[in-house]
């Protein structure tokens, strides 16, 4: 399970890396991942809920423009969730 999580999170680390307006927080022996995005992309949890993709705000723990997601998942899931995130944030810019 250990080793499934690590490749989702080196697939979502791999792509907030890349990308311009996000950052993500390393991780601290969980398989949440949090990823921070600039406040000007707006509600961009807002913007990610309505294109399909359901994450947590983050605004208890880490402020507005933070969201949360599950790598506790497949790896397919991971993969339309990064997809999700990319049409936004080209919809977005």
């Amino acid at each position: 399970m250990l080793d499934y999580v690590k490749v989702n999170h080196q697939l979502l680390n791999y792509f907030v890396g890349n990308t311009k307006g996000l950052k993500m927080v390393p991780l601290e022996g969980t398989y949440l991942a949090w990823v921070e995005f600039d406040p000007s992309l707006g509600d961009f949890y807002q913007k990610l809920f309505d294109a399909g993709l359901h994450v947590l705000r983050g605004e208890q723990f880490l402020g507005k423009n933070a969201v949360r997601l599950n790598l506790a998942t497949t790896k397919a899931n991971v993969q339309k969730a990064i997809q999700i995130m990319q049409k936004v944030l080209n919809e977005t810019n």
